[in-house]
This record gives structure tokens, sequence and C-alpha cells, in this order.
């Protein structure tokens, strides 16, 4: 969010903020980023509360978190990092393959890069609609698997959605698994391994 290169003025408060104040800073807009969980859940009513009676917009940075996710966007640096290629988070079609070069081509044509066992960006849906995975959790394709086990993959995005009243999370999964639905466990519980994105 980039809302002083668009020539916003912006003051950033990093603790509990008294809804007295808003005389003082009089906002347009209130970006709001209490973590994980309800605005309730940290004090925030109250501030909601005044902001409504006073008509200023209000933003909640996990609403938007849990937005993209119910998209299928992802967040380059939490969902992909520098190994991951457009192929792999399924943006093969912003690749101008048939021009005759083009930055990153020798890249792509690499044979490690093209294995069908490398980890592509997946949807995942809990078996358990309740269950919100932990980010970081590791996909094992067996839960009787014995250690030391190679995992298929990790959890790399996971929220509660409200609106689709039900958990869903994104993972980097092995290629193989994207081409049909396996039932793969993760260290809180099952899950379903849900469409390439």
């Amino acid at each position: 969010m980039y809302y002083r290169e668009a020539g916003a003025e912006v003051t950033t408060l990093r603790a509990g903020f008294d809804p007295a104040r808003l005389e003082e800073f009089r906002p347009d807009l209130v970006v709001l980023s209490p973590g994980p969980g309800r605005p309730s859940d940290f004090g925030c009513d109250e501030l909601l509360t005044a902001l409504d009676e006073r008509g200023i917009a209000a933003f909640g940075v996990e609403a938007q978190r849990i937005l993209r996710l119910e998209k299928g966007h992802f967040i380059v640096g939490q969902d992909t990092d520098g190994t991951v290629t457009p192929d792999d988070a399924g943006l093969s079609w912003a690749i101008g393959r048939n021009k005759a070069d083009f930055v990153g081509k020798r890249s792509l044509q690499r044979p490690a890069l093209q294995s069908p066992d490398r980890r592509q960006l997946v949807g995942l849906l809990t078996t358990d609609p309740q269950l919100v995975l932990e980010e970081g959790s590791q996909v094992l394709g067996q839960a009787e698997n014995a250690a030391p086990v190679r995992p298929l993959g990790h959890v790399t995005s996971s929220y509660y959605s409200a609106t689709l009243d039900r958990s869903i999370a994104m993972a980097l999964a092995l290629g193989v698994l994207v081409v049909l639905f396996f039932a793969v466990t993760l260290v809180k519980g099952p899950a379903v391994l849900n469409r390439p994105l």
C-alpha cells in the first residue's frame, strides 16, 4: 500500500489508537492492521464505532489478505520465493514463449525448471472446514509415513473465510499432485489439494 507515493498525507500509529484523537488527525481513511482475527479481538470496536459516526472509511489489512486468497492471488515473498517460476505459479500464459528471445528464456529452458517434480502453487481445502492450517505446515503424502519423510510441499497462506464459511489455504506442493485430487496430511490434520491456481 503506497499511500504516500500516491500523494496522501499518512500518519502511522503502532499502538492502540484512542478514538478521541480522531478530531486531532481528521483522517479520510483509517487502515487497521490488528493481526489475525477480528477487530473486536483487539479492542477495535470503539474505534470502528467512532469512525462510523464520523463517516470515515475503515480498511482492514487482514480482510485484504483474505480476499486475495479467496481470489487465488498470491503474495510474492510469502507464497512464492526465488525458486518459483511463472510456470510454478500458474502464470505460463504470461510468458511470450513464441518470441525469439526474452529475459529469462534460457533459465526457463533448463531441465530442472521443466521437471514434473517441481512444486507448484495450489489451493488447499481442509476436510474439516473449521480447521485453519498453520502457515509453514508441511504437506505429507500419508499420515502413517514413518520418519524421516520427504514433505510434498508446505502451506504458504492460510485463513478462515467468513464469505466461504470455511478455511482456505495456499501451498507450494509437488506438481504431480495437482493433476488429481489427493488426500494429503498436514501437521494439524487432513486436507485436500484443490485445483492449481
